[in-house]
């Protein structure tokens, strides 16, 4: 069992993302001096589920942000085919910069 389940996730996304020089934070703040192209990630959400007073399910939902000058960037498939539950959720444009904003879910 994973001791710390972000870890994991930061270690697999760094994966995906050495191949394509992409940096990546998690949780940047206004003060993060941030290089494009990157990819920022944040927790977005939590469930459990409980019976008998036990959690039996729990789940983390990560926020992924992909932010690129390519309107389609390769990291957007790559992580969508290396992680299993992972969603599109959308994309905009900001300052000339693409955002694909995707949502990957840990279950344990």
């Amino acid at each position: 069992m994973v001791k710390n389940r972000r870890d994991f996730l930061d270690k697999k996304l760094r994966e995906v993302l050495k191949e394509h020089g992409y940096s990546l934070y998690y949780n940047s703040t206004s003060n993060t001096k941030i290089t494009y192209p990157c990819v920022i990630y944040k927790l977005s959400d939590k469930q459990s589920r409980f019976a008998d007073d036990v959690r039996y399910f729990h789940r983390d939902m990560y926020q992924v942000t992909v932010i690129s000058k390519l309107p389609d960037s390769p990291v957007v498939e790559d992580i969508m085919e290396k992680f299993q539950n992972v969603t599109f959720d959308s994309n905009y444009v900001i300052d000339n910069l693409y955002h694909s904003i995707l949502t990957i879910t840990q279950s344990y």
